[in-house]
């Protein structure tokens, strides 16, 4: 397993960081979704671990495949230690940074090898990942598009999908 190493100097915030100012997205408001962005990506994964499953959990269990689940621990030193298990079960680590109302993760191993970043919805405690590569959620439809949804594993919560 390769291990990224990255200097910083103070903090996960890359040059563009810090916007507080959330956008007037009425179709997160009506599905009681909550943006985090600026700071509040800081304070709410800095130091916790985040467990969680992938979009593809509902399909999974429903055609009888062990569903993806992760855990991903944020230490404040801006470096993570990934966990999958289900149909693969493997560990990586690598680093995380914020970019304005962005939370990316940067890994450099056989198996990923790149930066991926989220934009962040919360909603009743679970923490929903959106791709931006995907562009940014504003629709209804593009909320059930969510990449990730988990919780903070230190608040015992559990967020999984509904699958009735």
């Amino acid at each position: 397993m390769a291990i990224l190493s990255l200097s910083l100097t103070g903090s996960a915030w890359g040059q563009d960081a810090v916007d507080d100012n959330q956008p007037n997205n009425s179709a997160a408001q009506s599905l009681g979704m909550v943006q985090i962005s600026g700071n509040d990506l800081l304070s709410i994964y800095q130091n916790q671990t985040v467990t969680g499953v992938f979009n593809s959990y509902i399909a999974d269990i429903r055609a009888g495949i062990p569903p993806e689940r992760f855990s991903e621990a944020h230490f404040e030193n801006a470096t993570t230690l990934y966990k999958q298990w289900g149909r693969h079960d493997y560990s990586m680590r690598g680093v995380y940074s914020f970019k304005r109302d962005e939370i990316c993760y940067t890994y450099k191993t056989d198996r990923w090898d790149g930066t991926y970043c989220f934009y962040v919805f919360k909603q009743d405690g679970c923490y929903y990942h959106f791709s931006v590569n995907r562009g940014f959620p504003v629709t209804q439809d593009d909320f059930k598009n969510w990449t990730s949804m988990g919780s903070i594993k230190e608040e015992n919560k559990s967020c999984l999908p509904n699958i009735a």
